[in-house]
């Protein structure tokens, strides 16, 4: 069974016109194609059975408070790693050979994820407890138990950082996508068969919490095993603290953009609208959010290549391989489309009968997904070969873009004006990637 799905991931990738006449290329991108594969599709189904479960044991309106609640702790940990995974995915790989500063950049990182992420939680809690948040005091409770794990939630970010930069490929990812939301389902359903009451939000935030700490211990030792060893003894010269501290900064807001970009609908939603429609929009959207599922091959197989390809100045296998991907991920992602659109009500009906209402959300975010993927993750192709500040502003402009129209929308239109201020924030955003990608690159993709 393994060698026949490999053997159909290779066989996509001869499919794909702009292959590398490279034989190890290939090799390295069809193993690691086909694991993310596997484990993206197991996280996949994991989540869509976390999902059922949660919504159907907490109706609409509790699962809406859920989103919420965990939409505000994605924004934190991603804030409070502060960029320093992305900077060491981009300069640990400058090192293959267990020489330079590797230990250094480790510990640099390690250190600036610990603090930041820290910091941000104190804040968060000082901010929400002295009633400085009055959208949110209704959570505070939930939050009390979540912020304790915010560091720990952001370490295991920056493991996986480390694991993909030494191309530990699978092991960054099991643990994350296949371990943490089976331990999840586990313990929910062994929670939910031993308690004689209803489990409630108050239990499946614990859950949550608890399965956070199991993950961040799981990594620290894949770490300890796995990064370690290859990061090296021996300096060619002290490290340049300075130039990381200073890519630190873009580092540090782009994924916070990205995140809120991703997620500002559900943040604005909250505030204009009940928890009923935040929990019906959530569904919704998640369901679309499986259509760029393939983007994942670009942050873990393919990411480790853009810096090295453009390093040496090769920026024609830098087009060819951005294409390849863009192709691949197209091909797919159209079945995973056309499911959506044609028995997307069906499928929202398992969840629960008032989940239906969010049909019109798949409607309207579906095509725009398959657009947006045919233009490619070029975000984090800037980011990667150095044109982090460019792509922030980009960023920027598209999430302030978004902000404004689902803030004039959603009053009207509910969980629709979201979807339609989220569908033209993206392709907007897009295409402003597109045009600075060719200015700059001279690599086009469209």
């Amino acid at each position: 069974m393994k060698g026949t799905l490999a053997q159909i991931v290779s066989t996509l990738y001869t499919l794909v016109p702009g292959l590398s006449d490279e034989a190890g290329m290939q090799r390295h991108l069809s193993r690691g194609t086909f694991w993310t594969l596997i484990l993206h599709f197991s996280h996949i189904g994991l989540t869509f059975l976390i999902s059922v479960l949660l919504a159907r044991w907490l109706g609409a309106t509790s699962y809406g408070s859920f989103t919420h609640i965990l939409t505000w702790l994605m924004v934190l940990v991603t804030a409070g790693s502060v960029g320093a995974d992305d900077l060491l995915v981009k300069e640990l790989p400058r090192h293959p050979d267990g020489q330079g500063p590797g230990r250094e950049l480790i510990r640099f990182t390690l250190l600036f994820t610990l603090a930041g992420s820290s910091f941000l939680a104190v804040l968060f809690a000082i901010l929400l407890y002295a009633d400085l948040l009055p959208w949110l005091s209704e959570y505070a409770s939930y939050f009390a138990i979540l912020l304790p794990v915010v560091p720990l939630f952001a370490l295991i970010y920056w493991a996986m950082a480390g694991l993909r930069a030494t191309q530990s490929l699978i092991t960054a990812q099991w643990p994350e996508k296949a371990a943490r939301p089976a331990i999840l389902i586990v313990l929910i359903v062994l929670w939910y068969a031993a308690s004689d009451s209803h489990i409630g939000l108050t239990e499946v935030i614990r859950i949550v919490a608890f399965t956070i700490v199991l993950t961040g211990f799981l990594y620290a030792v894949l770490v300890y095993k796995k990064v370690w060893p290859k990061s090296g003894r021996k300096m060619a010269g002290p490290p340049d603290r300075s130039h990381w501290r200073g890519q630190l900064l873009i580092f540090a807001l782009l994924p916070v953009l990205n995140i809120l970009n991703q997620r500002i609908d559900i943040l604005i939603l909250g505030n204009l609208a009940d928890d009923e429609a935040v929990g019906i929009y959530g569904i919704s959207s998640r369901l679309t959010e499986m259509i760029p599922f393939s983007l994942i091959l670009f942050q873990n197989v393919f990411s480790p290549l853009y810096a090295r390809y453009h390093s040496s100045g090769d920026l024609k296998a830098l087009e060819k391989l951005v294409r390849r991907g863009i192709r691949l991920s197209l091909i797919l992602a159209a079945p995973v489309a056309l499911t959506l659109l044609i028995f997307g009500s069906s499928i929202l009906r398992i969840f629960g009968s008032e989940f239906a209402e969010g049909y019109n959300v798949i409607l309207i975010l579906s095509p725009v997904q398959i657009l947006s993927l045919a233009i490619g993750p070029l975000a984090f192709l800037l980011m990667m070969v150095g044109k982090g500040r460019l792509a922030f502003l980009i960023m920027a402009g598209g999430l302030l873009l978004t902000a404004i129209l689902q803030t004039m929308l959603i009053p009207a239109y509910g969980v629709e004006g979201a979807a339609a201020g989220r569908a033209t924030g993206l392709i907007v955003t897009q295409l402003a990637y597109a045009r600075a990608t060719w200015s700059t690159l001279k690599i086009r993709t469209i």
